[in-house]
Order: structure tokens, then sequence, then C-alpha cells
């Protein structure tokens, strides 16, 4: 680290060298005077004790920032090494949120289930994507969840109605569910499902990426 003076110009350039030899001329040269009952002894001569209480402090300095002689960032580093990137990156209808909320509360506007269509959701949740889903107008009904986080799929089926239009289906920890007998469920009684990969990014069933089974 070299200092810069807030006199210097933001555009200024300097070689290495010339940094190098700045930073020497600003570093503190203050003696250290140190005194004993015998008398005042200086840094490197023998007798006398040392007093802390009379060490020289350095006079203060300017305000100086200091900036490094080499990038924090390689030209490197800012390549792009990949070009397709994976799944759910790569879908073409893949859209950035700064919350997930935001991002269930537009997936029910753009799916469109209707003012009063029941949504049905894991009894096991975080409770953000419930708000979502009541403020978008629909009404939520929820299904068990076992002690290993794996969704009840009996008690998931006695809970659809006819109002029900969507299964809303979370991945725990990464962990599968029995997908291919939700989706059966869902193609059967005519429901959308959506699955919520806020903690199973990268994950996969049978080399499938989660994410991909829904609507």
């Amino acid at each position: 680290m070299v200092p810069f003076s807030q006199k210097d110009r933001v555009g200024e350039s300097a070689s290495a060298e010339a940094l190098c030899e700045r930073a020497a001329r600003s570093l503190p040269e203050a003696p250290i005077h140190l005194a004993s009952s015998a008398g005042p002894a200086r840094r490197g001569e023998e007798g006398g004790s040392m007093n802390p209480a009379s060490v020289t402090q350095p006079k203060s300095r300017s305000r100086e920032y200091f900036i490094p002689v080499l990038p924090a960032l390689s030209p490197s580093s800012l390549r792009r090494r990949q070009e397709t990137l994976p799944f759910p990156f790569s879908h073409p209808r893949y859209y950035d949120y700064y919350f997930g909320r935001n991002a269930v509360w537009h997936g029910m506007k753009q799916i469109g289930l209707g003012e009063g269509r029941r949504v049905l959701i894991p009894s096991y949740h975080h409770g953000v994507e419930v708000e979502a889903i009541l403020q978008a107008g629909c009404q939520v009904d929820f299904y068990r969840v076992d002690l290993h986080l794996q969704i009840d799929l009996e008690d998931l089926e006695k809970k659809i109605t006819p109002e029900t239009g969507m299964i809303y289906l979370i991945y725990y920890l990464g962990f599968p569910h029995p997908i291919e007998e939700i989706v059966r469920l869902c193609r059967t009684h005519g429901l959308l499902l959506v699955e919520d990969c806020a903690l199973s990014l990268f994950s996969e069933i049978d080399g499938k990426p989660m994410g991909s089974f829904g609507d």
C-alpha cells in the first residue's frame, strides 16, 4: 500500500519506483528519548531505565488515503468463462428479483388463477410465500409434511377441492420429493404445479434439475 495525498490528482500517473520512494519519504522520523534517574539517555546508549511517559510521540499528519499498487481484480477474473449458464439461469423466461416474495407475487399474477382460487401449500414454510400468494388474490390450504421433510401424498390428495387451482411445492435443503406422483396428481385433477427451489439450487432428481418439472 502507498499513500495518496488529497492534493494529488485522481488521474496522476506515477511509476512503481516513484510511489515506493514517496512512501519511504512519508514515514515519520520521530526520535525516542528515554529518561532515567541518572540523566537522559538516547536509544542505543547504555544506562538509564525506560519511562514510557517520556516517549516522544510523532506529530499528527494530514489525512492520507492508501491505494494498492496492483489492481484488486485481475483482468482474467472479469472474463466470462462459460458461454451457457446452468438451469434455471439459461431459461428463456428467467427473471431476476430482489426478493423471492416479489418473484412469487409476479408469478401468481402471470399465472392468473383468478380471485378466490385456492393454492395448496406445505404446512412447513417460511411465510413470505404465503403472504405473496394472498396478496395476489388467492386463498391457501395446507398439506402435511412429515419429520423427514417429505410431503404426505395422501393428505395432499385429500385437500384437493373444486376450487383448488395449484400445488405449491417446496424442496427442503435440496432433498427431492416423489415428483412423479405429484405431477401425476396434478395432471389428474387439472392443477398447476409450482416448484420453490430457493433451498435446492442446482439440485437434481434422476439427472433432471429441480424446478423443471412444474409449470
